[in-house]
């Protein structure tokens, strides 16, 4: 394409006279800018012309004597795929003028809503767009090649290691049985583990030696799974068997019992903390990132420990005392060892406990929506409003949704409450609007596994016809590790519900694996930074230049972003000067009932800057 410094070489292509000489004298009008504008009024004429080359941007009327609406944009489309559209449209027809966009098309202007500055605007963004475009599919083939390239190698480096892997393993499968190891990670299984701990009892009471039994659990691994497919989490477990085999003697055993989970047996110890001291040796070993899928992945686990003959003198009490352990450590989140107590046990009890009040406080009516604000980060006025579900449990008080929602997904009711906490905030969101609020949109967060049932759109609409509410006034959101399990299938769902009119938010931003090619194919109008990278504005420089970044880049993509957990006025002053469009945090507005967040609507012009 021409430079910028040189004359822009404009085809047009509208068979209107007065627009034509319109669009002349605009451009005519506009001093330093320098341009050539050549005049088509049929598309036959104009795709001959173009045969010529020597056009730098397309002024394309989709009304045509000869060619019609979309069908207009596609033959010049196909034909020079790229070179830059600019779709001229009128009132009338705007909607199509979008479609074209969508479907590929630089830009579009509204005929009558045009001024000789905001033509040539349009004509030097659809060209620069058009630029970096081409840059990114150069860079992709580039990077595509490279991958093949390297692929190939590591192909060729491999074959002589992989035939005498192919040896041992035959080899292996005639000594051992299938029976008590592992298929994928060839370590033994919960069978084989528990002949080798009981043994080890045997031994530790002739011997009055202690034992210990190790039951580690790897965090998050489901996020992997979901993001780069089952091929790249069990290379995962693989890489992880092997890395607890080099942290441990070669008396003891090292098993994996199913899905991440893995167990150790330390015979002959002389003290807990030589357990504590493996264990801590492991959680170091598995730190270190894993590379999968060109992405270097990082991964933590939670080990619970339990002791011979502290906590158990069966194989069977011991593997489950260590494993009630692990999942205090996983509660704690502290990325450590947890040995065993008395006080666990009646925790595991109390959990079961709750688990079942969990399944009747939908009857019980129990649950409740709060609403936190998402404020214009310019005028302080309400533009959204998050509903977020709390359980008002008649024993522990009021719950924060974080204590309750992974027990709700272990029980397999998540989905079930997701759908009342989206009825409930439809509902709430229309009776205010009957009560004179002016009106707004309420978010709701949806779990990964109601997002992929293949009834998600329709229980949606049924819930907007059955609460009245404007598809326009419902916001779902969504996190990157969930829009990024099926991606094709979450394009179909996201157009869908597009199309029925409800505003779709990308929650979490920054913490998942979408890349930006499947971004610009998401039709997602929102961003909500991740608050981890909100928490360090004012001390890490990396968190500000990432912030920065979505920023910039979302605004590219014409989409509108939000911050979520701002609590500062430092924080709010530089997310604004970021050019941050929305702010929601404790700092604006802390998550509210019903009649509390009534009151704030009441205030003046909805104003919660501080």
């Amino acid at each position: 394409m021409t430079n910028m410094s040189s004359p822009i070489k404009i085809l047009l292509i509208e068979d209107n006279p007065g627009d034509v000489r319109l669009i002349q004298e605009m451009l005519a009008d506009e001093k330093g800018n320098l341009f050539t504008l050549e005049c088509h009024d049929r598309l036959s004429g104009a795709l001959h012309r173009l045969t010529d080359n020597g056009v730098d941007v397309i002024l394309l009327d989709l009304g045509l004597p000869d060619s019609q609406g979309l069908d207009t944009y596609a033959k010049v489309h196909a034909q020079f795929p790229r070179l830059p559209i600019v779709v001229l449209s009128g009132l009338h027809d705007e909607t199509v003028a979008v479609r074209a966009v969508r479907k590929g098309a630089q830009d579009y202007l509204v005929k009558g809503q045009i001024d000789g500055k905001l033509l040539v605007r349009a004509i030097r963004y659809a060209i620069e767009r058009m630029k970096a475009e081409e840059a990114l599919l150069r860079a992709r083939d580039e990077l595509e090649m490279r991958v093949k390239t390297r692929t190939a190698e590591l192909f060729r480096a491999n074959e002589a290691l992989e035939a005498e892997i192919r040896e041992r393993r035959r080899m292996e499968e005639i000594i051992r049985q299938q029976a008590t190891h592992d298929y994928l990670t060839g370590l033994p299984n919960r069978i084989l583990f528990l002949d080798h701990l009981t043994l080890g009892l045997t031994q530790a009471r002739r011997n009055r030696n202690m034992l210990a039994v190790l039951f580690l659990d790897l965090d998050r691994f489901k996020s992997v799974n979901d993001t780069f497919g089952h091929n790249a989490g069990d290379q995962l477990l693989i890489n992880v068997a092997g890395r607890l085999k080099t942290c441990v003697r070669e008396s003891d055993t090292v098993a994996r019992i199913g899905g991440d989970e893995f167990t150790l047996l330390l015979p002959d110890i002389t003290r807990a903390q030589d357990a504590a001291f493996i264990g801590r040796k492991i959680i170091s070993a598995l730190k270190e990132p894993y590379g999968l899928c060109g992405h270097q992945i990082h991964i933590t686990a939670s080990i619970g420990i339990s002791i011979y003959p502290d906590d158990g003198d069966d194989p069977e009490k011991l593997l489950m005392n260590a494993d009630i352990a692990m999942y205090h450590a996983k509660e704690r989140m502290i990325n450590d060892c947890q040995f065993f107590n008395s006080v666990m046990n009646k925790s595991s009890l109390e959990r079961m406990k709750m688990g079942n009040d969990l399944r009747r406080s939908l009857e019980q009516e129990e649950l409740i929506v709060h609403y936190q604000p998402l404020i214009d980060s310019n005028t302080g006025k309400l533009v959204c409003a998050e509903a977020l579900v709390r359980w008002k449990h008649p024993e522990r008080g009021l719950l924060d949704a974080l204590e309750f929602i992974s027990l709700a997904e272990g029980i397999g009711i998540l989905m079930s409450i997701d759908q009342w906490v989206m009825t409930t905030a439809c509902a709430q969101n229309k009776s205010w609007q009957k009560a004179g609020y002016p009106p707004f949109c309420v978010t709701v967060n949806l779990s990964s596994h109601w997002f992929h049932q293949a009834d998600l759109v329709e229980v949606v609409s049924k819930v907007l016809q059955e609460t009245g509410l404007s598809p326009e006034f419902l916001g779902l959101e969504i996190t990157e590790s969930t829009a990024m399990q099926d991606v094709e299938q979450t394009i179909v769902t996201l157009n869908q519900l597009m199309d029925m009119g409800v505003r779709v938010l990308m929650d979490d931003f920054g913490t998942g694996y979408s890349t930006l090619n499947w971004l610009k194919k998401f039709p997602i109008q929102k961003l909500k930074i991740d608050k981890s990278f909100i928490n360090e504005l004012q001390k890490n420089p990396d968190d500000k230049a990432i912030v920065n970044a979505i920023v910039t880049m979302a605004h590219t993509l014409k989409m509108t972003v939000v911050a979520e957990g701002v609590e500062t006025e430092n924080q709010l002053s530089f997310l604004r000067s970021s050019g941050c469009d929305e702010i929601q945090g404790f700092l604006l507005g802390m998550p509210l009932p019903p009649d509390d967040f009534k009151k704030m609507l009441a205030k003046p012009e909805n104003n919660f800057a501080s």
